[in-house]
């Protein structure tokens, strides 16, 4: 069982919307791409990638769900 997770009235609707999951959430917490790049390790480009609707991989889900304090399986469009 998943446990429930908060989310602001404008990431749900960013992400009803069809918008990248990683994308709302880094917004909504007020990041830019280069400082989450930063808190990850991920390269700029990578995480472009990812926001532009290349998957990404499980390890990349975890280390982004980390510096975002969001569950991973919230940042995947599966």
């Amino acid at each position: 069982m998943q446990q429930s997770y908060d989310i602001s009235i404008d990431a749900a609707v960013a992400l009803a919307d069809g918008y990248s999951p990683t994308r709302v959430f880094r917004t909504d917490a007020g990041l830019s791409v280069g400082l989450l790049a930063a808190r990850t390790g991920l390269s700029i480009d990578r995480i472009s990638h990812i926001e532009a609707g290349e998957p990404p991989r499980l390890d990349e889900l975890r280390v982004i769900g980390r510096a975002l304090a969001v569950p991973a399986h919230l940042l995947s469009d599966d």
